[in-house]
C-alpha cells in the first residue's frame, strides 16, 4: 500500500512544486517519527521518513491552493449579448467549440447596461458596435473582396433599366426567394445557426447551396 501512495503522489505533484520536494537521498536519511496512540493507517505514516511526510503535506497544500485558485463556470444566462460573444470567442482560441451544445439566452437588461449601448428604434433591445465602420477601422482581405463584390453587383444594378423586360422581372423574383427566402432565411438562419429543425441531408446540402447563390458567405460561417 505504502508503495502505490508514493506512486499516486508522484503523479500528483505539478512540475513547479517539483524543485520545492525533498531529494530521495534527503528523505532516506530524515529521522523516522513514530506514534504511540494512533491508528494502524496512522502509525503506517507516522513510521514514514520525516521528509516524506513533508512532501506529502506541501502536495496537500498545492492541491488545496490549486482548487482555491479555480475561476467559478461562467454563468452565461447573467452575461449581455457582448460579453457573451466575447466570451464564446475567447473559449473558441483554447478549444474548439462545441456546435451541438446550446447556450442559454444573454441577459437583455446586462446587454443595456453595457458602455457605447444604444436603443434600437422601435425595439427595447440595446446594441452595440463590435467593430467601426468605417472610420478607424483596418480593413482586412475579406473586407476588401466584399467591397469589390458589392460594387461589382451594384454597378450591374445601374444597367437595369436598359434591360428592362416583365419576365426579367419575374427571374428576379424567383431568384430573390430561392437565394433569400430559402437560402438565407430557411436555411443559413434558421437551420443552420439556431437549429430550428431538421431535414435530411440531401435537402439541408441543397438548401445551404441556395444560400450559397446570394453571396452571404460561405454555409460554416453561419454554423
Amino acid at each position: 500500500m505504502a508503495l502505490g501512495l508514493k506512486a499516486n503522489v508522484a503523479a500528483a505533484i505539478p512540475m513547479s512544486a517539483a524543485s520545492s520536494m525533498p531529494s530521495r537521498q534527503h528523505i532516506m536519511h530524515s529521522p523516522v517519527v513514530r506514534g504511540v496512540h494512533a491508528c494502524s493507517g496512522c502509525r503506517l505514516f507516522m513510521r514514514q521518513p520525516l521528509g516524506y511526510k513533508r512532501m506529502i503535506t506541501r502536495v496537500a497544500e498545492l492541491a488545496v491552493q490549486q482548487v482555491v485558485e479555480e475561476e467559478p463556470p461562467v454563468q452565461f444566462s447573467q452575461l449581455s449579448y457582448s460579453q457573451q460573444y466575447d466570451k464564446i470567442f475567447q473559449q473558441q482560441q483554447q478549444q474548439p467549440l462545441d456546435l451541438r451544445k446550446t447556450l442559454p439566452k444573454p441577459n437583455k437588461d446586462a446587454q443595456a447596461l453595457e458602455p457605447n449601448s444604444k436603443k434600437l428604434l422601435f425595439s427595447d433591445f440595446h446594441a452595440t458596435q463590435k467593430v467601426p465602420l468605417f472610420k478607424n477601422r483596418e480593413f482586412n482581405s475579406k473586407d476588401k473582396a466584399y467591397i469589390a463584390w458589392m460594387a461589382f453587383a451594384h454597378g450591374l444594378a445601374l444597367l437595369a433599366p436598359f434591360t428592362f423586360s416583365w419576365s426579367n422581372v419575374a427571374l428576379f423574383c424567383g431568384m430573390y426567394f430561392i437565394s433569400g427566402c430559402l437560402g438565407i432565411t430557411l436555411s443559413y438562419h434558421r437551420q443552420l445557426s439556431h437549429r430550428s429543425f431538421q431535414t435530411p441531408k440531401w435537402l439541408e446540402y441543397a438548401l445551404s447551396y441556395c444560400g450559397v447563390i446570394a453571396v452571404q458567405g460561405d454555409p460554416i460561417e453561419w454554423v
